[in-house]
């Protein structure tokens, strides 16, 4: 009885670990470098964190460049890596 007490605590205690290492790492800042990108009457916005095409608050990703006022095509992308 008291292997399967002790067990249960363990399991508790590392499953609490995770959920509060899942909050630690949801809280990212926002990724501190951006450019612009210009050619062929396209100009987009792209950023170091893998964002493409936004700003934190509207799509920036205008073609054509050249008609006032500008639209945005494309609102938000992302870069997805895997390995």
């Amino acid at each position: 009885m008291k292997k399967y007490f002790v067990m249960k605590m363990k399991l508790l205690l590392f499953l609490s670990f995770l959920i509060k290492l899942s909050f630690i790492n949801a809280q990212c800042p926002n990724p501190p470098v951006t450019g612009v990108v210009s050619g062929n009457s396209i100009q987009a916005t792209i950023s170091n964190g893998g964002d493409l095409f936004f700003d934190g608050n509207n799509g920036q990703f205008y073609a054509p460049v050249d008609i006032l006022p500008l639209r945005s095509t494309i609102f938000v992308a992302g870069l997805w890596l895997g390995g």
